[in-house]
């Protein structure tokens, strides 16, 4: 389990360009897509559910404020993701709610929000990770460092992001 994630994590990340000064590209906010229906987790939900839940899994709430483009709500934000995900690593949409988990990454304190790319490429996030799976699958009694199960949420949201990214959230 541990060396699957983390070479998904290395893999997905370090096969996407190198960083641009483009902007990514908004989808239309189309409501049409609201009623479309996604198997996710085991059920079958409306895209608009999908796309409320995957955003705040990622960002920590159901729209989010970019520098550059502005307030975009949940749809647009998995739709543009989905459907153009060239530049969309280097947004700062993934959140890292821990305030010692950013001191120990040397991130800074005052944002909670981070891009993809900049995380992946924080071995001490790696590093974390593993062992929070370790202590997982030990199976031993003892809790999972609460720096190292923050770290493994902060893994897990990079690797939401990259399913979306790819398209494999939505097979």
């Amino acid at each position: 389990m541990i060396r699957p994630l983390l070479l998904f994590l290395t893999l997905g990340l370090t096969a996407m360009p190198a960083p641009s000064q483009t902007t990514p590209r908004l989808a239309k906010d189309d409501p049409a897509f609201d009623s479309l229906a996604i198997q996710h987790r085991g059920r079958i939900k409306p895209f608009l559910s999908f796309a409320r839940e995957i955003t705040t899994s990622m960002c920590g709430r159901s729209s989010i404020t970019l520098p550059d483009l502005g307030r975009i709500g949940s749809r647009q934000l998995i739709l543009s993701i989905w459907i153009s995900p060239k530049g969309w690593e280097n947004e700062p949409i993934l959140l890292v709610d821990d305030p010692a988990l950013r001191r120990e990454l040397s991130l800074s304190e005052n944002v909670r929000l981070f891009s993809p790319r900049q995380l992946a490429d924080l071995p001490k996030l790696t590093e974390l990770t593993r062992q929070a799976e370790l202590s997982r699958a030990s199976g031993a009694r003892s809790e999972i460092p609460p720096l190292a199960a923050a770290a493994q949420n902060v893994s897990l949201r990079i690797r939401l992001f990259s399913s979306l990214a790819s398209g494999e959230a939505f097979r």
